[in-house]
């Protein structure tokens, strides 16, 4: 990467990136492996999943507010505040004397994530070259990646040596490095950035509308999965579907619910295959504890190889010799997802079946998400005008979060309402087969797109 006639040196730009992507990716995993020691520390255990859900709040609303900052300030603001907003995130709850204040910093957390994700989106597609933006995707799903493989066993030392306190304390320092290597270049590229008109910013409370609408969405299956108080689950999951169908058509491009060609479909499909990824993958490791006796350790092994099929199909969409038509590549990384669940959702329908099949075919899944992810993101940059950069990076990765909160919600619904009437093998396969069908929709989805064209967008 070389410096660019108009713009910054590229190479500290992309090394700051990258370590803020791999803080934020590494800080995700390490959580889950700390929690259970300070959920224990600081009591008040039934607060626990609040941990997560509270997450999932602020980065879907700081996705939106820094879309909005970005198309109306540039690249420089949302980048800088995001990584402002998530290691004070880290701090609060790295000190947090009590399960609330652990609480209050988990949500400025995801509110500097989300932050994070649309800036790093929006740099991505004004400071580098087209074809210089394949291999940034490379390397982002390398630095998400990595953290599933040394996260859990480096937090979990952290945790036994020193606190949990140092799982969150000890990113600062990343997080810091990547504000060093980034702010320089940032306000080079800021004092050459041209705000263009027509930018339509979305309203930044729509990521509280569409996240609380996904928080009662799940509530309401939980409660219908207990088989108790039926019309109080009704009646909160209609509040939450209407939010969603309230906040969605203000933050998406107009077509999204009828699969229209170009933008409307790159959205759709995004949200659609990564949430049919994420929600049987949630189910895997316990379909093979459960039903194919495996341990847990060698389970949880299916996620990892996962993660290198994700990471080869990822690797794979930026060769040059690898000469597929962008939305091409989104089909076929659609299809591998809806052939992966299915391989493995045959194993939990047949437990007599040989478990390898699961474990052969399940990185295909990955494998597809490698295309799907990189190539999505992409395409967004592509078909997004530069005053709408920051509008759709917000989009495609609110919808994301939308699309794995959701859909996970409706596979654990099924598989709850199931556990206690009916056999495991049910309450496995259905789960599966209700993901076989979301990847099928997004199939559908991704053969709407067309062809991509070049992006306007040139730094």
């Amino acid at each position: 990467m070389r410096t660019t006639p108009t713009g910054p040196d590229l190479r500290p730009l992309a090394v700051g990136m990258l370590a803020g992507v791999f803080a934020a990716a590494f800080e995700g995993i390490a959580v889950a492996t700390a929690m259970p020691a300070a959920a224990q520390d600081l009591g008040q255990i039934e607060l626990y999943a609040w941990a997560f859900s509270l997450y999932m709040v602020g980065m879907l609303t700081g996705a939106v507010a820094s879309g909005r900052l970005a198309d109306r300030r540039g690249p420089l603001p949302p980048l800088a505040v995001a990584l402002v907003i998530f290691v004070v995130g880290l701090l609060i709850a790295g000190f947090a004397p009590t399960m609330a204040w652990l609480l209050i910093g988990r949500l400025i957390q995801g509110l500097g994530a989300g932050g994070l994700n649309v800036g790093l989106y929006f740099v991505v597609a004004h400071a580098f070259p087209e074809k210089t933006r394949p291999l940034m995707m490379t390397l982002f799903s390398a630095c998400w990646i990595l953290p599933a493989f040394v996260g859990p066993p480096v937090a979990a030392w952290v945790t036994k040596t020193w606190s949990w306190h140092w799982v969150f304390l000890g990113i600062v320092p990343l997080m810091f490095l990547a504000a060093v290597l980034i702010l320089p270049p940032l306000l080079r590229l800021q004092s050459t950035h041209r705000i263009r008109e027509g930018a339509n910013p979305v309203p930044a409370w729509i990521g509280l509308v569409l996240s609380g609408g996904a928080v009662l969405v799940q509530y309401a299956g939980q409660r219908f999965a207990d088989h108790r108080d039926w019309g109080t689950a009704l009646v909160v999951g209609a509040v939450g579907l209407a939010l969603l169908a309230f906040g969605l058509p203000r933050l998406m491009p107009p077509g999204f619910i009828r699969f229209g060609h170009g933008l409307p479909s790159v959205m759709l499909t995004r949200a659609l295959v990564a949430g049919s990824f994420f929600g049987a993958e949630a189910f895997i490791p316990l379909m093979l504890v459960e039903l194919h006796g495996q341990s847990l350790t060698r389970a949880g092994m299916m996620l990892t190889i996962g993660s290198v099929g994700w990471f080869v199909g990822s690797w794979l969409q930026s060769r040059p010799w690898f000469r597929v038509e962008r939305h091409v590549m989104i089909v076929l990384g659609a299809i591998s997802v809806m052939i992966g669940i299915a391989g493995t959702a045959l194993v939990a329908w047949l437990p007599g079946l040989w478990v390898g099949v699961a474990w052969i075919i399940w990185p295909l899944a990955g494998f597809g998400m490698g295309l799907v992810v990189a190539s999505t993101g992409l395409a967004q940059m592509a078909f997004s005008p530069p005053s709408q950069q920051g509008r759709n990076a917000s989009a495609i990765t609110s919808g994301e979060s939308l699309g794995n909160s959701v859909v996970t919600g409706l596979a654990g619904t099924i598989f709850a309402a199931l556990h206690f009437t009916a056999p495991a093998v049910v309450g496995f396969g259905a789960a599966l087969t209700a993901m076989i069908a979301v990847a099928c929709i997004g199939v559908v989805a991704a053969a709407r797109i067309g062809p991509v064209r070049s992006s306007p967008v040139e730094a």
